[in-house]
């Protein structure tokens, strides 16, 4: 289910790599809570420092860099969860990603079982640590919903957020005719979170299953136009680029040109 450990280092940098990622059957969430000195987190476009008394929450799906910084030791409480853990709070309110939760905005009961278990971690018999440990996996999604909406934007400014969307865009024109693509496959792609993927496209006044399908439905029409494919079924050539229901895309075909597939292959010149 999870682990957490006290840790005492000297200032290092690790870092988490898309070989790495590919090499391992799981999916995690980890937590770092700062006990002294400083940790910073990049992950995607999020680039957070932690100071004593915040948490960092990464995810195990997308490349990630960690510095430790302080003058003598670097200490701080870290935890690995299971990401089925979180399953139907990320069913609910999208991906439990990369955040930063502050000392002076998290949440009292998650601050009170963190401080009892960083000034404990050593004496408390396994059972208690158990039960704590249990009782801050269910505090974490509600302390992560209420991180300030300022911690969830991007920290390298909007030039890095409109090369992104130009990535993200690149990346569906690529696979329009993928079976699996799907948000999800961007984010891992672009090394981002699925919940920041949407965000990307909102801000472009889109949603991304509309563009895609925008975007499949402009090619149907060309293909249905082309002499190689002028004598195959309407039906086959949806097909071909990701509609399976031919009455599904008769209906968004027509809602989309103004005009049926058939009478828009008789428009062919």
């Amino acid at each position: 289910m999870g682990a957490v450990a006290k840790m005492k280092t000297s200032p290092i940098i690790a870092a988490r790599h898309k070989t790495e990622l590919d090499s391992s059957p799981f999916e995690c969430i980890f937590a770092n809570y700062v006990l002294s000195g400083e940790l910073n987190v990049q992950q995607g476009l999020h680039d957070f420092t932690a100071e004593r008394g915040d948490l960092v929450i990464h995810e195990s799906r997308y490349p990630v860099v960690m510095t430790e910084k302080c003058d003598g030791q670097f200490e701080c409480l870290t935890f690995r969860f299971d990401r089925n853990q979180f399953a139907a709070f990320e069913s609910a309110n999208g991906d439990l990603s990369c955040a930063l939760i502050s000392a002076d905005s998290m949440i009292a009961p998650l601050t009170a079982c963190l401080g009892y278990l960083s000034e404990n971690f050593l004496v408390i018999p396994d059972f208690e640590a158990v039960s704590l440990f249990n009782v801050f996996a269910s505090l974490l999604p509600v302390a992560a919903l209420a991180v300030p909406k300022e911690h969830e934007r991007p920290a390298r400014g909007n030039v890095a957020q409109r090369s992104l969307l130009s990535d993200l865009l690149d990346y569906i024109n690529a696979n329009l005719d993928a079976p699996d693509l799907s948000p999800r496959s961007a984010a891992a792609k672009l090394g981002i979170s699925l919940r920041y993927v949407h965000k990307l496209c909102a801000e472009k006044g889109m949603t991304f299953c509309g563009y895609v399908t925008s975007q499949r439905l402009d090619h149907v029409r060309k293909d249905l136009c082309l002499p190689a494919l002028r004598h195959e079924p309407i039906y086959a050539v949806a097909a071909r680029r990701g509609f399976g229901d031919p009455s599904a895309f008769n209906r968004i075909f027509k809602e989309r040109f103004g005009i049926t597939p058939g009478r828009a292959r008789a428009l062919c010149p």
